[in-house]
């Protein structure tokens, strides 16, 4: 399995951070041990990259459980929450 580059140590209280920001492309750093949003879509592309715990996320109407390691890629205009 790939390791995350940033190791979770590393972002030890809970922030959210903009990296980036790009017409398509937003760079985000959340570190969040609950975080509820109402379904939504964006003019950009998401990716998350889970470093550690679970949580579940609805990507156009299908539920997953995402862990630590997992990654997923949300293209633009996908309904999610």
């Amino acid at each position: 399995m790939m390791q995350p580059v940033i190791n979770a140590p590393e972002i030890a209280t809970a922030r959210e951070q903009q990296l980036f920001n790009g017409k398509n492309f937003h760079v985000f750093i959340y570190n969040k041990t609950e975080s509820i949003s109402g379904l939504h879509q964006h003019d950009y592309y998401e990716f998350t990259l889970v470093l550690t715990g679970r949580y579940f996320q609805e990507i156009n109407g299908k539920r997953v459980l995402l862990e630590r390691g997992d990654f997923v890629f949300i293209p633009l205009g996908s309904h999610h929450q």
